[in-house]
Formats: C-alpha cells, sequence, structure tokens
C-alpha cells in the first residue's frame, strides 16, 4: 500500500514539475527581457547604452577625423623639413653688409657652419629670409604702421 501512495505521490509530484516547467517557458517566451535580478537588469541597460554609443556612424568618422590629423601633421612635417633643407642651400650672395650678433649666437651659426659645410654668412642669410617669408604679413604691418607715423 505505501508503495502504490508513494507512486501515485510521485506522479502526481512530476506533473505538477512538468506544468510549472511550461509556465515557466511559456513566461520567458513572453517576457523575455524581464529580469528578476535588478543588479543584471541595470548591467543590460548599461550596455544598451553603450550599444547606442558606439554606432558604427561614429566610429567611421572618428576614424576619418583621425585619419585627416594624421595627414594633417604629416603634411606640416614634411614642410618643416622642407623649410629646414632650404637653411642649408648654397647661393651666391654678391652684395655684403656687415651686422653685429651676440657672440652665443654666433656660436650656434659656427657650428651648424661646420656640421653643414656651408659658410657661416650663406646660413644666416638663409635663416633671416625664412624667418622674413614666414612672418611676412606681420612684418609689412609693422613697416605700415611706423610709415603712418
Amino acid at each position: 500500500m505505501g508503495n502504490k501512495t508513494t507512486s501515485t505521490g510521485m506522479s502526481k509530484l512530476l506533473a505538477n514539475a512538468s506544468k510549472m516547467e511550461k509556465e515557466i517557458k511559456e513566461t520567458e517566451n513572453v517576457a523575455p527581457t524581464i529580469t528578476t535580478n535588478p543588479e543584471l537588469a541595470q548591467k543590460e541597460e548599461g550596455q544598451q547604452e553603450i550599444k547606442e554609443a558606439v554606432k558604427p556612424e561614429n566610429v567611421l568618422s572618428e576614424k576619418k577625423d583621425k585619419a585627416i590629423q594624421e595627414n594633417v601633421e604629416k603634411d606640416k612635417e614634411a614642410n618643416r623639413k622642407e623649410e629646414y633643407n632650404l637653411l642649408f642651400q648654397e647661393r651666391k650672395i654678391k652684395e655684403v653688409e656687415m651686422i653685429r650678433i651676440s657672440k652665443e649666437t654666433h656660436g650656434k651659426l659656427k657650428r651648424l657652419a661646420n656640421v653643414s659645410g656651408v659658410s657661416m654668412h650663406v646660413l644666416a642669410t638663409n635663416i633671416l629670409e625664412a624667418a622674413f617669408e614666414k612672418y611676412n604679413k606681420e612684418i609689412q604691418a609693422a613697416v605700415k604702421k611706423y610709415m603712418n607715423l
């Protein structure tokens, strides 16, 4: 008798377990995004925000901006090297005048001349010409201001 009761009880228990399992699956199918753990819910929301923030358009735009910035930097570096090389360009200077420079500047110019093989007066002329070209607008404005006084 005890065996039969246990068997019937076990059958009912298994039937109830099956029924509960079906209800749980139906609930999961109806509301797959609902979580009972608040920490998990917050993590999922945070992940959703991250997914929205990292859109392909934003990534592509950032890559384009970075590539443009790198090209600008490369161009600046190339221009800088070109300007530097122009300082050591040998040239014939027909008419010369004397100017006084500090001993420190003279030493720097002399070291540069020894290293490059270009004479000091040519180096000084090239450096000054490069400065005149670079600051032409400012120099012209200063000259114009002086002339209007």
